[in-house]
């Protein structure tokens, strides 16, 4: 029993002390960057339809959008991580709201991209 005592706060202690990392900052940069993919397809989008789109530009459109639709699935991954990252973290507790904002983003940004292909098969 005592055996048992003494490595429970040595537990506690060496995560008090050596706190585990915080995954938040990578999840953060991975949204964003689907973010800025997105973008850059819906430009490349605009432009070429303004120019007059062929049917293998528009093949493209979809093949991306699909490709976006994976990436998203390896971020909503990296997210999971940060929010297993912040459970009983006690360096996690400023970060919980950014938990949120960064899930309703991704939620935002795959709904983005889900419509982006409905778009492109649309053409």
């Amino acid at each position: 029993m005592v055996e048992t005592l003494i490595g429970a706060a040595v537990g506690v202690l060496l995560n008090v002390v050596v706190a585990p990392p915080v995954y938040v900052q990578p999840a953060g940069e991975a949204i964003g960057d689907l973010a800025a993919r997105l973008r850059r397809l819906l430009l490349r989008i605009g432009d070429e339809l303004v120019r007059g789109a062929s049917s293998t530009q528009v093949a493209r459109w979809v093949e991306e959008a699909r490709r976006l639709d994976q990436l998203a699935e390896s971020v909503d991954a990296a997210l999971a991580r940060a929010e297993e990252s912040l459970r009983l973290n006690p360096r996690g507790r400023p970060v919980l709201g950014a938990r949120l904002i960064l899930r309703r983003g991704l939620d935002t940004l795959e709904h983005c991209a889900v419509g982006m292909r409905s778009c492109a098969v649309l053409c």
